[in-house]
């Protein structure tokens, strides 16, 4: 449960972090490329708006875009884990994907925009070490390394001839014994001293 919510909170704030950074970068276009005075906001006057945005407005947006879409990211794998960046990751590809479709972008923004944020998403995600308290599967992994180790040990100790008396295999900061524990499997009379 607690590892639910906390992949929950990582999706909300990676959502929350790349929706400020996209708000800036409006922010940015309109200040630098403000709406005409008459502006009624139909899609065809959005439309043409877009048409006569400068190339370098252009060429600044492109990198804007992708730091948006590398800290949303890395905001949520930080946070959470593989879920919860994949999640924004797709969601922010979504977005690209429907703006690019519905406004009349120059060509070569499309496909820059295409090539550059999917990377920067990946990288995001690289470049982020989750906590391993957060991540759901560090501990699974940590589990499975362990249990790996000791059957590897164990295995090993079989094939070779034991020595009479207790022999202790410490893996990972664990104790494990090759003696049974059990008392049925001693020889009558026999007490253990643990």
């Amino acid at each position: 449960m607690y590892n639910a919510l906390r992949t929950l909170a990582a999706i909300l704030v990676g959502i929350i972090v790349a929706f400020v950074l996209v708000i800036a970068v409006e922010f940015f276009g309109a200040v630098v490329h403000p709406l005409p005075e008459d502006f009624g906001g139909t899609m065809e006057e959005m439309c043409q708006h877009v048409e006569r945005y400068p190339q370098w407005v252009l060429a600044l947006v492109v990198p804007a875009w992708a730091v948006t879409a590398f800290v949303g990211t890395w905001t949520a794998r930080k946070m959470g884990n593989l879920c919860s960046f994949a999640f924004v990751g797709l969601l922010l590809l979504a977005a690209l994907m429907f703006n690019i479709s519905k406004l009349p972008y120059p060509m070569w923004f499309k496909i820059v925009n295409l090539l550059v944020i999917p990377a920067a998403i990946a990288v995001g995600g690289r470049l982020s070490t989750p906590n391993k308290t957060a991540a759901i599967g560090a501990s699974c992994e940590e589990r499975a390394m362990r249990w790996q180790a000791l059957h590897d040990l164990i295995g090993r100790q079989r094939e070779q001839p034991t020595t009479p008396g207790r022999e202790d295999v410490r893996v990972l900061g664990t104790r494990y014994s090759d003696q049974p524990r059990c008392s049925r499997n001693q020889p009558k009379g026999h007490r253990r001293t643990d």
